[in-house]
């Protein structure tokens, strides 16, 4: 099963005075082995910075 997510990355460290967020798109790949649905794949198909 292929799924496709799409969200936003909000990165904070205080410490380093970093306020990041990205607008990320991704496609995980996963595959079913006895009743657990297990992850084998994570793939950026796009990423932008947000000012």
């Amino acid at each position: 099963m292929e799924v496709i997510a799409e969200f936003t990355n909000h990165l904070v460290i205080k410490d380093e005075n970093v306020d990041d967020q990205t607008h990320d798109i991704i496609k995980v790949s996963l595959r079913k082995e006895a009743n657990k649905w297990v992850v084998y794949s994570i793939e950026d198909l796009k990423t932008e910075i947000m000012k």
